[in-house]
């Protein structure tokens, strides 16, 4: 049936009244043909315009409606129309002999206009519905029969599909370069060569940098385009005799062979290289609606002098890339035995953080925060402290990288939140009226499906008001799933907590998702603040940013005052909030109970 026409309705009975009744009640929505006798009826309906459906009489002179409907049904033209009995008569045996006769509903008089209208638009649409169905199914039937053929042929190509199969194994889908299984057998007979000749051999694991903002900013196809690109890139940079693999994931191995005599000249060589092959990146790329740019970072070992065997070579290689990444994006970095030392250190630390939070060794210090226009402290944050046993601490910049890599960071966050109920708990009502305790959550931590349902087991647990805490997270925090940010602030906010985000300006800083997150503040980042008194753009940036904070209704703080000139550029461009080392370092909870209800002087230098 077609979608844009007016469906037909032929209306068939030996008396006027009852015509007009039912034209009256469908002329509105259809198209109606009447017929008085069942010959007219047969007539129109194999006519130049069939009907869609036939309201029918069963009580009729010369030919009843039982007749009509066995010869509409009879017929091949005629018979997918649905045809309804309109009668008197409503005994069981009637109704089963229509329905006998091929009709699909009866609607008894006297006539009801609802009903003759759902019933009439009910089986129209089920007509369509039958006939879209015997449609698709044989257009379904046309594509399997189409699929049996292409399977005939797989057949008669089977060597060719056995050969593709071989391929596939061999080879990385993405970017066309040898797989992981390929790579480790060329490594393997790389090293034997090496040792049979005594040459030295050069191996550099490359990882492309930001693949993950890449894949969260535009989409995972994007990434993959862009991955596919370099590689590509990489590969046209390289001599025919080198050899570029994918290892898994970011990763990629590639194999150096030379024929140098001695290990200075393959490590130097051969960072060279490697360098000269990673600026082919450096040209922005160009991925259909989008235009983009990468850098990768590059760890150099050499063979045999590096390590002596497979495993030895992936794992240093993976321990230089490491210290390259340290060091910036587009690096790379030869190994060296330091790198071995530190990766130890590194461990034993892990191992030490672990017992140390399983003991409850570490502390919280307090930051005050300072409300400028009333020279009075509105709160602190709270920032983890973990005792060095000497006297001092370990460096969070030392230790936090290295909860998230061995995955204690959510962990850390927890145990953060409960010391911080703990002391809220046993200050009681000591604080100042309105007095928030800032904390932070870790960006893995706040992507927890968990995070919102922790934090208030938490804090109710404690039996602290909520509103006594402020919640900081991160633009990367929010960013990695905006929508699912949004729900858990909302639903945090609504328990009670304020809302900061943190170290606004490093990240996305836009308008776009400002105006819907559900924020009481902004932190600005300590890097628009650091250059103010000897650098005009960085302190209009400042600028900037508080009075965007003022416009959109947002209470301003920002980090890292660490000067009496910062303090007052603060002061002069209406900043409500200031923190930083130049009022206060981060204090032990009872220094900062003894100055919370003083006046917040800086301290004497």
């Amino acid at each position: 049936m077609s979608e844009d026409r007016k469906l037909s309705v032929l209306v068939v009975d030996d008396t006027p009244q009852n015509i007009d009744l039912l034209v009256e009640i469908l002329q509105q929505d259809y198209r109606i043909q009447v017929a008085s006798s069942g010959q007219r009826a047969l007539d129109l309906a194999t006519g130049p315009d069939k009907p869609d459906l036939v309201l029918l009489d069963v009580m009729m002179p010369d030919m009843d409606g039982h007749e009509v409907c066995r010869r509409l049904k009879a017929n091949p033209a005629t018979a997918k129309i649905p045809v309804i009995f309109v009668t008197a008569r409503s005994e069981v045996q009637d109704e089963m002999a229509g329905f006998r006769a091929g009709c699909v509903d009866y609607i008894v008089k006297p006539i009801s206009p609802p009903t003759v209208q759902a019933r009439v638009r009910t089986h129209l649409t089920l007509a369509r519905t039958k006939a879209m169905l015997e449609q698709a199914v044989r257009k379904r039937t046309r594509q399997l029969q189409d699929i049996n053929a292409r399977l005939e042929q797989e057949v008669r190509r089977r060597e060719e599909a056995m050969s593709r199969a071989e391929h596939l194994s061999q080879f990385d889908q993405l970017t066309g370069l040898p797989n992981r299984r390929q790579l480790y057998e060329r490594l393997r007979h790389e090293l034997q060569r090496a040792k049979q000749t005594g040459k030295h051999l050069c191996i550099a694991r490359i990882n492309f940098d930001r693949m993950q903002a890449l894949n969260n900013n535009y989409g995972p196809s994007v990434g993959d385009a862009a991955l596919a690109l370099g590689t590509r890139r990489l590969q046209n940079a390289m001599e025919a005799t080198d050899f570029l693999g994918r290892d898994e994931g970011d990763n990629f191995v590639a194999i150096f062979n030379h024929g140098w005599e001695n290990a200075a000249s393959a490590r130097t060589q051969g960072v060279e290289i490697t360098e000269k092959i990673l600026h082919q990146l450096d040209r922005p790329m160009n991925l259909g609606e989008f235009s983009t740019t990468l850098t990768a970072s590059a760890g150099l070992v050499v063979f045999p002098e590096d390590a002596p065997n497979l495993e030895r070579v992936l794992a240093r290689a993976q321990t230089a890339t490491g210290v390259a990444k340290q060091r910036g994006p587009g690096r790379v970095s030869a190994y060296s035995q330091s790198f071995g030392d530190a990766a130890t250190t590194r461990f034993n630390m892990e191992g030490d953080l672990r017992r140390a939070l399983a003991a409850g060794e570490l502390d919280i210090h307090f930051q005050p925060q300072i409300e400028l226009s009333r020279n009075r402290m509105t709160g602190a944050e709270a920032l983890v402290r973990w005792p060095d046993g000497r006297g001092g601490f370990v460096s969070n910049a030392e230790f936090i990288p290295i909860a998230e890599e061995a995955g204690m960071i959510i962990q850390l966050d927890h145990y953060v939140l409960r010391t911080l109920c703990d002391q809220a708990m046993l200050w009681g009502n000591n604080l100042p009226p309105g007095f928030r305790l800032g904390f932070n959550f870790s960006a893995v931590g706040f992507q927890d499906p968990q995070c919102v349902n922790r934090i208030i087991e938490i804090i109710e647990t404690a039996k602290v008001p909520p509103h006594r805490f402020e919640l900081e997270v991160t633009e990367q925090a929010v960013m990695t799933d905006f929508s699912s940010a949004i729900s858990k602030l909302v639903a945090l906010r609504e328990f009670g907590l304020a809302i900061a985000l943190d170290d606004f300006g490093t990240g996305y800083s836009s308008l776009a998702y400002l105006q819907q997150l559900p924020l009481d503040r902004l932190k600005i980042d300590r890097t628009f603040i650091r250059e103010i008194e000897s650098n005009a753009k960085a302190a209009s940036i400042a600028r900037a940013i508080i009075k965007l904070a003022r416009t959109i209704g947002l209470d301003c703080l920002v980090e890292g005052v660490e000067s009496a000139g910062q303090l007052e550029f603060c002061r002069l461009n209406s900043c409500q909030h200031v923190q930083g080392y130049y009022m206060y370092r981060p204090l032990p909870p009872d220094e900062l109970m003894e100055i919370v209800h003083q006046p917040a002087l800086p301290p004497q230098r």
